[in-house]
């Protein structure tokens, strides 16, 4: 489905899939390696290159088909649909290329290689809401990018416990020499601000997620 905004993919509907969180993440990963050598293809001949961003989500959802015998279509709608949306915004935020909320997360943990991004709570309510940034299919992280993925783990878990010291110490391991990394730098930047006493510059993209 294509609107001026964005391409959705759907999963799972109308014909029931149990796998549609799977699915959708070994697609997503897929895409990003096709659209990375078309990217190179349009860098070599016009020396232009586009960005682009994937969020996937899970949940409940309204799914109809609507319009008259001439102009017919099938689209689903809902919060699910809408945070899937909102994810894929926030990955020029974080500096990822593919973010998943908790419920894919939770359902496809063993199609992907995946590393924290954010933690957000809405407001009123008890539950915390994980993000996560998708790496790579399963198993298939060099030993290099394994070894960056956790001490960039480490490095969020001690961002969180607010011991900035350590956290940049683990961020700093997570560095691969000629790797570009938006999101590790992204979080380097948090750390420098947090030790100074500044505000945290994801205040209006964390509210986002958690407005009612």
């Amino acid at each position: 489905e294509c609107t001026g905004e964005s391409l959705r993919v759907v999963f799972g509907t109308p014909l029931p899939d149990e796998k549609h969180a799977s699915r959708a993440s070994r697609a997503a990963i897929d895409l990003l390696s096709r659209l990375d050598n078309l990217n190179r293809e349009c860098d070599a001949t016009w020396q232009r290159r586009f960005d682009f961003r994937i969020g996937i989500n899970s949940g409940e959802m309204i799914a109809a088909a609507y319009g008259g015998s001439r102009l017919a279509s099938y689209s689903v709608a809902g919060p699910a649909v809408e945070f899937a949306r909102r994810l894929c915004a926030a990955c020029a935020t974080y500096g990822c290329r593919i973010l998943v909320g908790p419920e894919t997360f939770e359902r496809a943990a063993e199609a992907f290689e995946a590393r924290p991004i954010e933690v957000l709570k809405a407001s009123g309510e008890r539950r915390r809401v994980e993000l996560y940034e998708i790496l790579a299919p399963k198993h298939e992280l060099s030993p290099e990018r394994e070894r960056s993925r956790d001490h960039f783990w480490r490095g969020v878990i001690y961002f969180r416990e607010k011991q900035w010291e350590k956290a940049a110490q683990e961020f700093s391991k997570a560095r691969i020499t000629g790797i570009p990394d938006a999101a590790l730098d992204f979080y380097i930047q948090r750390v420098e601000r947090s030790r100074r006493g500044e505000e945290d510059f994801t205040k209006d993209q964390m509210a986002l997620f958690t407005a009612s």
